[in-house]
């Protein structure tokens, strides 16, 4: 396990069939790499269990590259040595997004949404995301020339937390070998929208969403 790619790792831990080696910090648990390890001691190789290991360290969505090569054991006959090189990719990232909307009821403005990731934060893959975001509209005219209305300007913000596992909690998944892709995802979230001269709206929800791929 690499934190850059070609730095001396120093440290080196076994665990059941595992050596697993890595500098400095170790930054995923050691029963997740074994569960997500499809190339099991002592079985016959089939690139089945090469795409599925592959994909399952892949979705963990913590390395910037994977890479699974084979030797020639130097003890059995028609054995291989697995190994297995992951550079870990960032421990944040952070995308900001901008828009200018134009309605048709005469309203217009911009909005903007701040999203804060923090990848592999149990050292499992999950990922904790922070999303903020905001908009701001005003009425451009009245609806009708004859009105006296005062002209409309409304705004919303809002923030989310959600909590993302690269695989399906619940009973029993853990020991299945899902070929495709899989995930968990909580949500908690908040909503203040004002309309002015009209209304003012709360909105709190929270959601639980499993994402299962059966075929690519």
């Amino acid at each position: 396990l690499y934190h850059y790619a070609g730095e001396p790792l120093t440290d080196t831990i076994h665990y059941e069939d595992l050596t697993i080696r890595y500098n400095r910090t170790f930054d995923l648990r050691r029963a997740v790499i074994l569960s997500n390890f499809r190339l099991p001691p002592g079985e016959l190789y089939t690139e089945w269990r090469h795409d599925l290991t592959s994909l399952r360290f892949s979705r963990l969505n913590m390395f910037q590259t994977l890479n699974i090569g084979y030797r020639a054991d130097s003890v059995g006959e028609n054995l291989l040595d697995v190994t297995v090189e992951g550079v870990y990719d960032a421990p944040y990232d952070v995308t900001f997004e901008s828009d200018f909307t134009m309605k048709s009821n005469s309203q217009l403005g911009p909005g903007a949404a701040l999203t804060i990731t923090r990848k592999n934060i149990f050292d499992g893959g999950e990922a904790l995301s922070l999303k903020l975001e905001g908009s701001y509209e005003w009425q451009t005219r009245r609806t009708s020339p004859a009105s006296d209305e005062s002209l409309i300007n409304s705004w919303e913000m809002g923030a989310s937390l959600s909590l993302s596992f690269p695989r399906l909690l619940l009973p029993g998944e853990s020991a299945r070998e899902r070929r495709f892709t899989q995930s968990t995802d909580l949500k908690l979230s908040f909503t203040r929208y004002t309309r002015a001269n009209y209304f003012r709206m709360l909105s709190f929800g929270g959601e639980i969403a499993y994402q299962y791929q059966s075929s690519p």
